[in-house]
């Protein structure tokens, strides 16, 4: 066997991901686990790495990392709170016999993570992708802020906002009816989260597509289903939604100082307007 044979045989790729939060995590696609600075790289965790493509100059690299959800290493609330939203991951080269990393093949941050069927995609961009990024604020009609933010100021724990339900019956594990939101007006946890209840702890969570009333009662649809089996009789938290008008913010939150968005702001149709000679010129508004 050659010597460049031999040296095959023993490398392996490892995924240090470091999350904003401080919480660092470890992947191997090598059969045991693999300890790498103090950081341990799970073996058979469910992660592994499409093809990487790299370039000159300034463009952005991109890959994905995938795999599936475990409970113990990667949970989809996690993903669903954002706790992996601009985490920085190494894809290292390592030669596990001689314990030491070959080449450094990628360093990156998660852009979009997508989760379904109890398993996720998340897009890896280059470094140089910091660089495409807007700074400062983005003028826009809609708020640019997170539901229950430091921004906004929307106290999420109030009984307002959020509360608990029971499950009475289930279509799939996508359609439920749940009994316990009389209180609540008709697509009043839209664009919300819903998390699945078990001994007063969180085991799964997932988002609020639609919540309406209908003769037999309060049915909720889910955008993806959730890796935990929802069943009749299961306590469900939903916490309340938000589509990011100002409208909405006065009147469901009463939150309008908070409101991060430019309601007022000129629109398309004002951006491709031109004078005319059937208008009147007056200085006033067009």
């Amino acid at each position: 066997m050659s010597t460049s044979a031999q040296q095959a045989t023993t490398l392996c790729n490892i995924w240090i991901i470091r999350r904003t939060d401080g919480t660092v995590l470890g992947f191997t696609n090598h059969d045991d686990d693999i300890t790498h600075e103090g950081v341990t790289c799970q073996a058979a965790s469910g992660l592994m790495g499409a093809a990487l493509q790299t370039s000159t100059g300034l463009s952005v690299d991109n890959t994905e990392a995938l795999g599936a959800l475990q409970s113990t290493v990667i949970c989809p609330e996690d993903i669903i709170n954002g706790r992996y939203d601009s985490a920085e991951v190494d894809v290292l080269l390592y030669d596990w016999k001689a314990g030491q990393v070959v080449s450094e093949q990628f360093k990156a941050m998660i852009g979009e993570v997508q989760v379904k069927d109890g398993s996720f995609v998340a897009e890896l961009r280059g470094k140089s992708d910091l660089l495409n990024q807007p700074l400062g604020r983005v003028y826009q009609p809609s708020c640019d802020a997170a539901l229950g933010d430091a921004r906004c100021g929307v106290d999420l724990t109030s009984p307002e906002y959020r509360t608990d339900v029971t499950v009475v019956s289930v279509k799939d594990q996508r359609y439920v009816r749940v009994a316990g939101l009389d209180a609540y007006p008709e697509a009043w946890f839209e664009r919300g989260t819903v998390e699945i209840m078990e001994d007063g702890a969180p085991m799964g969570a997932t988002v609020i597509k639609s919540d309406k009333i209908s003769e037999a009662g309060r049915d909720i649809e889910l955008w993806f289903t959730p890796n935990v089996v929802i069943e009749p009789g299961r306590v469900l938290r939903v916490t309340t939604g938000c589509n990011r008008l100002a409208s909405t913010c006065a009147v469901k939150f009463d939150n309008i100082l908070n409101f991060r968005g430019f309601p007022t702001i000129p629109g398309e149709d004002w951006a491709m307007s031109y004078p005319s000679s059937r208008l009147t010129m007056d200085g006033g508004q067009l």
